[in-house]
């Protein structure tokens, strides 16, 4: 048997060669993209839907499959149609992982290609999903109903259990972002801040609004803030540091204010000729910087469209979150920015996220006034938390804190931006049976 590695991610290609062929004594070889797994590939073939190529991954499972090539199928969660897709075109050899924090084990992968899955090791998930070919591929997990019984229940946090005592090394198909928080600087705090508290990942909060520092006050750092002067001389230091490609990750955070362990906080100055001084420099360079060395860069810009940072960074990011008040003017009002910033510098719309940001039930536009009005660059509604307007009374000296509500909010955003996955069925299940109980 001979095996070909085409998982997209080169680290794991690289690890899953020299295991294999050390362990197993087989010979492999390392595929870059769907395309060539059509022309020609070994018998067996590793592969995620990370692996770059044109062609539709459900077009590539069922010709391997018709060319009666075995497939090992690496997912990040069972909770991805792709999963039943998979199961449709029977394809049983089937790894997935269940957390953004963990992922799967050469080892787990190893003793898949000594032990091949059967149909009966999905005998659960059929039996609390019902007959699979009933459930298109298009199909969200949410629109398909469960009716769960207790004793399976009982099995799945068997089974939770077990998983809890994996061992790394794991892989996580987790990719970098750079966040723009248009206009809201309260907003790139509080979900910075979230960010930081429940995940892992190194945040990184740039201020590059130069009107008004509103950073230091929404993370109350003004105890960590001497001056704006010390602000603007870190800040232009790193600027030039990157200009001539001299500085390191240690330097970098050195210039920051460290909030915690895994968030920092690079801010500017509210100068307005200092402004004009370092619009020389390329803030492309900071970002790419930020990119490479964090998880996850967030960015603070003001809602000018004239601001030469603000267009910068809505050019670069992934996306571009628009916490505003859902009411007609507001919202009309970014809309024309958006055309604007289309037309004139080619900032694409499908990048621009509205957040309807201290939402109030019943005095806001409705959501389906919002979906008809902004379409798919609606993406979610952040409650109104009354603790938000007594922090903006006394200066933010104490925590936000969030209602359960904005909480549940905060989960569906992340996931909505990738940075956290949807639960699982054996969650949803457990998270049923509790509510039940």
């Amino acid at each position: 048997m001979s095996i070909t590695i085409a998982t997209g991610i080169d680290r794991m290609n690289e690890d899953l060669k020299v295991q294999i062929e050390n362990v197993l004594n087989l010979k492999t070889k390392i595929v870059g993209y769907r395309e060539y797994l059509l022309k020609d590939c070994y018998n067996t073939v590793i592969i995620t839907e990370h692996l770059p190529g044109s062609t539709n991954i459900n077009k590539l499972l069922l010709s391997l499959k018709k060319n009666k090539k075995r497939i090992i199928l690496l997912m990040d969660s069972n909770n991805n149609p792709l999963f039943y897709t998979a199961l449709k075109f029977g394809i049983y050899d089937i790894l997935f992982d269940e957390s953004i924090k963990e992922g799967i084990k050469v080892e787990d992968v190893i003793n898949l290609i000594k032990s091949p899955k059967e149909i009966k090791d999905y005998a659960k998930i059929f039996e609390v999903m019902g007959n699979i070919n009933d459930i298109p591929e298009t199909t969200p997990i949410e629109d398909i109903k469960v009716n769960v019984p207790k004793v399976i229940v009982k099995e799945v946090e068997k089974i939770v259990e077990i998983e809890k005592v994996k061992e790394i090394p794991l892989y996580i198909p987790f990719k970098k972002k750079v966040l723009t928080v248009w206009g809201n600087a309260e907003f790139a705090c509080e979900l910075s801040q979230y960010i930081a508290n429940n995940t892992e990942h190194n945040i990184l909060l740039i201020d590059l609004d130069f009107t008004t520092l509103k950073i230091d006050y929404c993370l109350n750092l003004q105890n960590k803030i001497n001056n704006s002067m010390n602000c603007y001389i870190s800040f232009k230091n790193i600027l030039e540091s990157l200009s001539e490609s001299s500085i390191t990750k240690e330097v970098f955070i050195k210039n920051c204010i460290i909030k915690s362990p895994n968030f920092y906080v690079l801010v500017s100055d509210y100068y307005s000729e200092n402004y004009e001084t370092l619009k020389i420099y390329s803030i492309n360079k900071l970002l790419d910087f930020a990119y490479h060395n964090f998880d996850i860069t967030i960015v603070n810009i003001n809602s000018s469209i004239r601001d030469h940072y603000a267009i910068e960074a809505l050019r670069y990011s992934q996306h571009n979150l628009i916490p505003v008040q859902a009411n007609i003017l507001t919202l009309v009002e970014y809309l024309r920015y958006i055309d604007i910033l289309e037309k004139q510098h080619r900032i694409p719309r499908d990048k621009q996220c509205f957040i309807a940001y201290q939402y109030k039930k019943g005095i806001d536009m409705d959501s389906l006034e919002l979906k008809s009005l902004l379409n798919t660059n609606y993406y979610i509604n952040i409650t109104y938390n009354e603790d938000r307007e007594h922090q903006r009374s006394n200066g933010y000296r104490k925590k936000l804190k969030l209602s359960e509500k904005n909480i549940q909010e905060y989960k569906k955003l992340l996931i909505k931006l990738d940075i956290a996955t949807k639960p699982s069925i054996w969650e949803k299940i457990k998270s049923k049976t509790k509510k039940a109980d």
